[in-house]
């Protein structure tokens, strides 16, 4: 019997691998009808994921090489893992610029900051898993509105232009650890040392990619061509033909200049600053420094940051394209691929690595039907490394730094969120996409994040602590107590506020309850401002009789809840206020009896419904709710 519970484990076990790990669910059954699709959008994003590895890591502040590895094994591992057919892993823009503000930190050399990148990616990779573990998949995306996250994202992608300038135009800020606004002040005070060759090499990139923008403008949708020009490698096409021209036209490295005439650099000097050399070099097998417990205390924070806009980013783009193609994804799946993503690719030269909605985007336009895409997305790049690198010495980096600034200005100017906030009036949503967008602009993306994620935990704390609750009338044509906030025929009864509770209280909201029902004894209304208090002649000061508190809709009421309860006795007690409870659920019935028993033996103060907790006190409103009928309760 044992050894047969043992073996019938195992095989479920088994029978849940496939789950586990997608590529052997989808693997066996993979359609040959996908495979065209799975080409060319591998080869699409392989192609694009080059220029993008080298970019990013000018961002993240790291050697070019560790772009590229950030494109190759994380890359490869999600495709075996991960559950989104079209996803499209791989260095990222914005989590490219937090990680460079990350590993500055541990040092000014190359290798120290090589050290903090490794370490972030597995820290990164550590907290998807333990989301994922722990099943907090939807939780992490729920953390931060979707106005505010466009904020932030708005800001970062004008933080990423704005560093670009530098490099677009030759001119650096003599402040290199400046952000956002104070740089491109700084920037802007060295306008008249512009580069001329520098600044024509940029001018040219930007507006070959505009104009390849507009060529996919107006016959992206051609019903014969149309995909083809979609499809057209703009930043490929760019990337390789900067290389053959600067090639064929001998333009001189700038670096290589100074260094051969031992001359300063002039303005009109012809020539551009190029990638430094790089050679071919398979990722070698290097643990992240583990170990090092310093490390761990300056980069724990920033992996947390890096973490919640890598994640957010990556679920919004698998779950919209999921949702286009009619399939699932799981979000704790997800991050279980993200994870270990990270993991290995920090074991291989690789810095933090999520997923990219452009190349998400691409990959589905592309026809990319699953997997299978990505790991020839990632055969294309191991290629690229290991025999074509030593070309890119030939790629003036002004052409990369066009390429980010392009992309950056893409984010700022997609104005979707901000149209559809204006077209529903959304005024509050449209101020904090506002002030993030600014704050991330002023203190950098470190900063952004955290205002954002502060923010929405503020809005979030703000909204479950106030209950719900409904102000109620007597409607005389139907008997029926309503809501009179939506039923312009309820009247409230002279003397007494009869609220409906419509969730369960706890600590969080129970003494806004208690705030809400003295405003409504004070000034008569939930919209009347505390200055226009009415003085005892003409307001509900006095004329407060009783105030009755419908929970029938609370099956749930902790300690602190009852608490106040109480203490709402005492208070409105002194005032010779009754205050009665209906339809209360017995549980809760007897927390409240236990709390206070005199009051509840001698005042009879909670009643089956809303028409005997009335008669107890007034029999006049009982004769006229009489005379229409026999009443029903709150509905």
């Amino acid at each position: 019997g044992g050894l047969a519970c043992v073996a019938s484990t195992a095989l479920r076990w088994v029978r849940r691998v496939p789950y586990y790990i997608p590529i052997l669910d989808w693997g066996p059954r993979y359609s040959t009808s996908f495979l065209a699709g799975d080409i060319i959008g591998g080869v699409t994003i392989g192609t694009l994921l080059i220029p993008q590895g080298l970019a990013y890591s000018q961002l993240a502040r790291l050697p070019y090489m560790a772009g590229l590895y950030t494109a190759l094994v994380p890359v490869l591992v999600y495709a075996v893992l991960g559950t989104c057919h079209q996803f499209g892993t791989g260095p990222e823009g914005i989590v490219s610029l937090l990680v460079g503000g990350a590993v500055i930190m541990n040092g000014p050399t190359v290798q120290d900051r090589l050290e903090a990148a490794y370490l972030l990616a597995f820290l990164c990779g550590l907290f998807a898993l333990f989301l994922s573990i722990f099943s907090f998949g939807k939780v992490i995306t729920a953390i931060i509105s979707r106005p505010i996250l466009r904020g932030f994202l708005i800001g970062s992608a004008l933080t990423i232009a704005i560093e670009q300038i530098g490099g677009l135009l030759y001119v650096e800020s003599e402040e290199a650890e400046v952000h956002g606004a104070e740089k491109l002040f700084k920037i802007f005070s060295h306008i008249y040392d512009i580069h001329l060759t520098t600044a024509a090499v940029s001018v040219a990139s930007i507006s070959f990619i505009l104009l390849c923008d507009a060529m996919k403008a107006l016959f992206g949708k051609h019903p014969t061509y149309g995909k083809a020009v979609s499809l057209f490698p703009t930043t490929a096409i760019l990337i390789f033909g900067a290389i053959l021209v600067s090639f064929i036209a001998h333009l001189p490295d700038c670096e290589e200049y100074m260094t051969e005439t031992g001359e300063e650099l002039d303005r009109r000097t012809v020539c551009v600053r190029m990638v430094p050399s790089l050679h071919s070099a398979i990722p070698k097998l290097r643990p992240p420094p583990i170990l090092n417990t310093s490390l761990w205390e300056k980069l724990l924070i920033p992996a947390f940051l890096i973490s919640c806009v890598g994640i957010i980013n990556s679920s919004i783009s698998a779950q919209t394209h999921a949702r286009k193609l009619a399939y699932s994804v799981s979000p704790n799946r997800e991050l279980f691929a993200l994870g270990c993503s990270n993991i290995a690719g920090s074991f291989f030269g690789a810095f933090p690595a999520f997923g990219s909605i452009e190349r998400t985007h691409i990959a589905y336009v592309a026809g990319a039907k699953r997997q299978l895409f990505g790991l020839i997305s990632a055969f294309i790049v191991f290629l690229i490394v290991l025999v074509l690198i030593q070309v890119f010495h030939y790629l003036p980096q002004a052409v990369i730094s066009a390429v980010i600034f392009k992309a950056a200005m893409d984010l700022v100017t997609d104005f979707d969120d901000v149209k559809f906030l204006v077209k529903i009036r959304a005024w509050q949503d449209l101020a904090l996409l506002s002030s993030t967008a600014v704050a991330t602009l002023l203190f950098g993306p470190e900063g952004g994040i955290v205002f954002a994620a502060g923010f929405s935990l503020l809005i979030i704390l703000q909204r479950t602590t106030s209950p719900v609750i409904s102000v109620l009338g007597f409607c005389a044509s139907t008997g029926k107590f309503k809501d009179m906030g939506e039923f312009e025929e309820a009247e409230a009864l002279d003397g007494i506020i009869i609220v409906r509770v419509d969730e369960n209280l706890y600590f969080g909201n129970a003494p806004q309850l208690q705030t809400i029902i003295e405003k409504l004894v004070k000034l008569g209304s939930l919209t009347a401002h505390p200055a226009e208090a009415l003085d005892a002649s003409s307001g509900m000061v006095d004329s407060t009789r009783a105030v009755i508190l419908d929970l029938g809709h609370v099956t749930s009421v902790d300690a602190n809840a009852t608490q106040v309860f109480l203490e709402m006795i005492r208070l409105y007690e002194m005032k010779k206020i009754r205050l009665l409870f209906t339809r209360v659920h017995e549980r809760i019935a007897q927390q409240m009896e236990h709390g206070a028993p005199r009051y509840f033996a001698e005042r009879h103060a909670i009643h089956k419904s809303i028409r005997d907790a009335v008669s107890e006190i007034e029999e006049g409103a009982v004769n006229r709710m009489s005379a229409v009928g026999e009443a029903t309760e709150s509905g």
